[in-house]
């Protein structure tokens, strides 16, 4: 019995050496595999310089004015993940699709995730992009919260705000929900060890846009595929998606001015169960109008992520609306 419980051991140990060994040496390739990637995979964008570290973004596109497409949380390669509106907007617009910290091609940041280090930062982008303001700011989710702080601390940068299913301070008391409890930094592991690349072998669909559109090139794809293992969820995504509740507690009582023109889009809801008290996402923004002739909110039938499948429809409802606002 002694003999069969010594073997069984060996086994185990084996098994376990085993294990540990291939760890190592996905370790090693991942790596590997990441100082390639980087090195022939170089940005094809431009770059600013903000508190001695980079600042990637795209500007692209002729107007009378400027589109600053700003990310939703975590999305690790912006300029890719927007490319098919930004196009669209390009024909009629200057856009520009800002990357920030720890987001596509720019660097990792030291300094804490707080709204207000991050609207400083790309309010000094932005002076150091040469392209003059006023900006429409034009932000996804998240970024709705620093959008409604950038335009309420810097007004005299903002011309207009854009919504894309985004963020806003009131959201979570107004449909009575909690604040996401905290992400662990151990998830930054998950970055640096290879795990992410691991996860993308099995399904990619979690790394990259929803192409069921057709709108996005396999290029587009492959570049974005490259990316995130590089730097899926990494420390400043995590501690931007910690500080949530300050950036709530920051903005909460912030508005938009009566003369400042706005634009929501958001969607119908029609995957959701109808609520018993009539709130719709539709209803939240409505909350933030207070002049129907120049502020409106516009609904598809879409995901959160609605500029993966309608790029073409929401630029030509920004077109519209930067001609009806301001006369052009």
């Amino acid at each position: 019995m002694k003999r069969i419980i010594d073997r069984l051991f060996k086994v185990v140990g084996i098994i376990i050496g085993a294990i540990f060994l291939i760890c190592i040496l996905f370790f090693v390739y991942h790596r590997i595999a990441c100082f390639v990637e980087e090195k022939n995979h170089p940005s094809a964008f431009s770059f600013v310089e903000v508190d001695g570290k980079k600042i990637s973004m795209q500007i692209q596109g002729e107007g009378e004015h400027t589109i600053v497409l700003l990310p939703g949380l975590g999305t690790t390669s912006p300029i890719y993940d927007f490319q098919p509106m930004a196009d669209e907007l390009a024909k009629n617009n200057k856009v520009i699709t800002y990357e920030p910290f720890g987001y596509g091609y720019s660097d990792l940041t030291n300094k804490p995730r707080t709204i207000e280090n991050e609207c400083e930062e790309l309010k000094q982008a932005l002076d150091a992009s040469g392209v003059d303001g006023p900006y429409v700011l034009m932000a996804h989710s998240i970024y709705g919260l620093d959008s409604i702080y950038f335009a309420n601390k810097y007004p005299d940068y903002v011309e207009a705000v854009i919504g894309i299913d985004c963020t806003m301070p009131t959201m979570a008391s107004y449909f009575g929900e909690e604040m996401p409890e905290d992400m662990p930094m151990a998830m930054d592991l998950m970055r640096i060890t290879g795990l992410t690349r691991l996860l993308q072998m099995m399904d990619e669909s979690q790394f990259v846009s929803d192409n069921s559109a057709n709108l996005y090139s396999e290029a587009n794809l492959d570049e974005q595929r490259i990316i995130s293992v590089r730097i899926e969820a990494n420390k400043n995504v995590i501690e931007q998606y910690n500080d949530i509740e300050n950036k709530i507690d920051a903005t909460y009582d912030f508005g938009y001015p009566d003369t400042m023109p706005i634009l929501f889009f958001t969607t119908n809801d029609a995957d959701k169960e109808k609520r018993g008290d009539g709130k719709t996402s539709k209803s939240l923004y409505e909350t933030y109008i207070t002049n129907p002739e120049i502020q409106s909110v516009i609904t598809y039938d879409a995901s959160h992520y609605m500029h993966w499948t309608k790029a073409k429809e929401m630029s030509d409802d920004v077109n519209d609306f930067v001609k009806e606002v301001f006369n052009d």
